[in-house]
C-alpha cells in the first residue's frame, strides 16, 4: 500500500468520523471529505507516515504473535523443535524463497526472542527458545478461561430467556 493511499484513507476516515461523532460538525459533506482527502494526498504523498505508538510500543507478546503469524516462520520453528540446532541454509532449504527472504524471516523470529543465533565464522546456527511460546500460551489460556466463563454465562442467560418465552406462549 502506498504512502499516498494511507494518507487518503486516514484523512477520509478522520473526516467521516468528524461528520458522525463530533458535535456541531454538520457542515461537512461526503464531497468535502473527498476533497480534504485528495488534498492530504497531495501534501503528504512525499512524507513518510507512520504511527510512532505502533512502531515503538510493541510488547514481547506482540512480537511473538507477529512472528507466529506467518506459515514459513512457524515451519522454521517446527524444524528447530524437531531437529535442534539448524543453520540458516538448512532452515531456508524447504522453501522456494531467496536467501534475503530467509534472513528476514529469521530476523523476525530472533526479534521475537523465539530463536537464538550462534555465529561461527560465516555459519549462522539457530536454536529454539521456548520462553516466548510459553508466555503466549499463558496469555491464550487466561483469555480462554475468560471467554469460556463468559460464553457459559451467556448460554445460561439464553436458556433462561428461552424458558420465559416458552412460558409466555
Amino acid at each position: 500500500m502506498s504512502k499516498a493511499h494511507i494518507s487518503y484513507s486516514s484523512a477520509f476516515t478522520a473526516c467521516l468520523h468528524a461528520m458522525t461523532v463530533v458535535p456541531n460538525v454538520t457542515h461537512l459533506s461526503l464531497k468535502t471529505c473527498m476533497q480534504v482527502s485528495i488534498f492530504s494526498v497531495d501534501i503528504f504523498a512525499h512524507f513518510p507516515i507512520h504511527s510512532h505508538m505502533a512502531m515503538y510500543n510493541e510488547t514481547p507478546l506482540d512480537r511473538t504473535f507477529h512472528a507466529l503469524g506467518d506459515a514459513t516462520r512457524r515451519r522454521m520453528l517446527g524444524m528447530l523443535a524437531q531437529h535442534g540446532s539448524r543453520t540458516a541454509s538448512q532452515l531456508g532449504a524447504p522453501f522456494k524463497i531467496s536467501q534475503p527472504s530467509v534472513s528476514k524471516h529469521l530476523k523476525t523470529l530472533e526479534n521475537a526472542g523465539l530463536i537464538g543465533r550462534e555465529v561461527i565464522g560465516r555459519v549462522h546456527s539457530f536454536t529454539l527458545n521456548s520462553a516466548p511460546l510459553e508466555d503466549a500460551d499463558s496469555w491464550i489460556n487466561r483469555h480462554r478461561k475468560f471467554w469460556r466463563s463468559s460464553l457459559d454465562q451467556l448460554g445460561t442467560l439464553v436458556d433462561e430467556v428461552n424458558k420465559e418465552d416458552v412460558q409466555n406462549d
